[in-house]
C-alpha cells in the first residue's frame, strides 16, 4: 500500500490524498445476508473444528499436536487460510496471545486457553473457548460459570440506542461483582474481511447502536 501511495504522489502532485479506510470500515460494519451468511458458516466450521479436535486429544500430549490437528480439521472444513492462533494451557493460559509450544504438555486438572480463527471466502472467524483437561478441576468450572454467567449478561444488553461504552461499563461492573479481575481493552468486536472489524465495544466509544 505504501509502494501505491508513493507513486500516486509523483503522479498527482497537486491532489491531496484524505485516508478515508476508517469511513469504508464503518460501511462494512452493516452487513447484507449473504454477508451475515458465511460469517455464521465460518463461525461453524471453526467451531467443529476445535470440537473435533479435542476429542482426538489426550493428557499428555503437547500444544503443538492440539494446534496441528486444530489447524488440520479447520482447512478439512473448507478455510484458506488460519488467520491467527493464540493457544496455552496450564499458566500459559492466563497469557492473551500466547502461541502453542511443542515443549508444553497438556496437564490433567488444568485449562487451555484457545483463540482462532481462519478464513473462508474472504471472511474471518475468531473463536475464543476454554477447555478443561482430563478431570475438570471445581475450581476452574466455578470461575467458568461466573464468566459465562457476564458473557451472557453483557450478550443480552445489545439492542439499539445503547452505547458502546455502556456496554463496556456494564460488562466490567458484572466481572466486579462476580469477584472476577477485569484487565480487557475491549469486551467485543465485529467480525468480516479482517479479523478485528467495526464495531468495537470500548470504554471510550459513546455512539449509540443504530437499528438499519
Amino acid at each position: 500500500m505504501a509502494t501505491y501511495y508513493c507513486e500516486l504522489v509523483q503522479l498527482l502532485p497537486q491532489a491531496q490524498f484524505v485516508p478515508c479506510s476508517r469511513i469504508f470500515d464503518q460501511i462494512r460494519a452493516v452487513k447484507e445476508l449473504r454477508e451475515i451468511k458465511l460469517l455464521s458458516r465460518a463461525g461453524l466450521q471453526t467451531v467443529c473444528a476445535i470440537e473435533a479436535t479435542v476429542k482426538m486429544t489426550r493428557v499428555v500430549e503437547s500444544e503443538n499436536n492440539l494446534a496441528v490437528r486444530m489447524i488440520k480439521n479447520m482447512f478439512d472444513g473448507g478455510a484458506q487460510s488460519l488467520e491467527f492462533m493464540c493457544l496455552g494451557s496450564g499458566l500459559r493460559s492466563e497469557m492473551a496471545h500466547c502461541a502453542p509450544d511443542p515443549g508444553v504438555l497438556l496437564e490433567d486438572g488444568s485449562v487451555i486457553h484457545l483463540d482462532f480463527g481462519g478464513k473462508f471466502d474472504h471472511y474471518n472467524s475468531d473463536i475464543a473457548r476454554d477447555i478443561f483437561v482430563g478431570r475438570r478441576n471445581p475450581r476452574h468450572a466455578d470461575i467458568y460459570k461466573r464468566l459465562t454467567d457476564c458473557y451472557v449478561q453483557g450478550i443480552e444488553q445489545l439492542r439499539p440506542g445503547v452505547r458502546a461504552c455502556d456496554i463496556y461499563q456494564f460488562t466490567e461492573e458484572r466481572f466486579e461483582q462476580a469477584g472476577l479481575p477485569f484487565t480487557m481493552s475491549l469486551v467485543g468486536h465485529g467480525l468480516g474481511t479482517g479479523s478485528t472489524s467495526c464495531p468495537c465495544w470500548l470504554l471510550g466509544r459513546p455512539k449509540p447502536w443504530r437499528r438499519i
